[in-house]
């Protein structure tokens, strides 16, 4: 069974299970998170909006500015309403900073 294909309430149990009871925690709660990203990435590609926005999110925090404007739009552009408040949000912090350099 590919855990790529499992659902994410399932995951988040998985996550918590072997961080209790494995010698190598760390190490498979990060292959956990890329097989995790893996069924995202799928899921945006397919036009999933909540998947859109949480790669968006994910790309934000890891300050990929670019792809994550482009999952966030992807997900406003499906109706996803936090996606567009994220953006108005960025937008504002753009603007803020370019403001306080002139």
């Amino acid at each position: 069974m590919d855990i790529a294909r499992l659902p994410s309430e399932i995951l988040v149990e998985v996550t918590a299970s072997i961080a209790t009871r494995s010698a190598t925690p760390l190490i498979d709660i990060v292959n956990l998170r890329r097989s995790f990203l893996s069924v995202l990435r799928r899921c945006a590609a397919s036009g999933n909006p909540e998947a859109s926005y949480i790669l968006g999110l994910e790309e934000f925090c890891n300050r990929r500015k670019a792809s994550a404007l482009r999952h966030l739009r992807r997900a406003m552009e499906h109706g996803h309403a936090a996606a567009a408040y994220m953006i108005g949000i960025i937008n504002a912090a753009r603007l803020t900073a370019l403001a306080g350099r002139h």
